[in-house]
């Protein structure tokens, strides 16, 4: 079995016990400052990996001109 796969599949089961178990939803918040083409596709990468795993997840968009 896919390495990646089996971790996914462990992290979907992980996310269904945590509902069923305590009726948390797993949740991810990503920040994105700016619009670095590549930065744009981890984000929405990792929004679509929430989705498939039955996770929340949400972003954060803020200007480039932000600071620490």
């Amino acid at each position: 079995m896919d390495e990646s796969f089996r971790a996914g599949a462990e992290a979907a089961a992980g996310a269904l016990a945590l509902k069923t178990r305590a009726g948390v939803i797993p949740h991810l918040a990503a920040i994105l400052v700016g619009e670095d083409p590549a930065s744009r596709t981890y984000v929405n990468n990792k929004k679509k990996g929430c989705a498939e795993l039955g996770m929340y997840s949400e972003e954060h968009s803020l200007p480039d001109t932000t600071t620490q």
